[in-house]
């Protein structure tokens, strides 16, 4: 410390002067900062449709809640993500709740499409419920029923 008090400090360095080098030194990293800002919300926005990409029913066949004049021979559910098929499964139940189905689920297509062979089914009301595991590692489950004649 008793060096520096006989240090001489040129006058034109003061508070000033060192105030108007931090203004410029921010005005430097500002645009920096803010790059970096963007860069980082372009990219979370980027992932995160990735993020939300759980395997959710599109669509199914027959329709969900329909009435068809025919007994279909399968029944087959699109979703909205890839799917893992050892985790993935489709159940058909009757009204009185015995299973339907004459066989396991399999993958279609681009493995978004799951598939179960029906057994002969009389007329009635029929519950479909999917578990499924899309290649995201994220389980979905849901139900839905489907009628039968008339």
């Amino acid at each position: 410390a008793a060096l520096l008090s006989r240090r001489h400090i040129p006058e034109h360095i003061g508070t000033a002067h060192l105030r108007k080098q931090h203004q410029y030194r921010e005005a430097e990293l500002r645009p920096l900062v803010m790059r970096i800002i963007l860069t980082t919300l372009a990219f979370i926005f980027a992932t995160a449709g990735s993020a939300f990409a759980h395997a959710h029913l599109d669509h199914a066949a027959p329709k969900v809640g329909s009435t068809v004049a025919q007994a279909p021979k399968e029944v087959v559910l699109w979703f909205t993500n890839q799917l893992e098929p050892a985790f993935s499964s489709i159940e058909v139940r009757d009204e009185k709740g015995a299973a339907v189905t004459s066989g396991k689920a399999v993958l279609g297509g681009d493995r978004t499409q799951l598939r179960v062979p029906l057994k002969a089914l009389p007329a009635g009301t029929y519950k479909v419920i999917w578990r499924v595991l899309s290649v995201d590692t994220h389980r979905t489950q849901g139900d839905f029923t489907f009628r039968v004649g008339r």
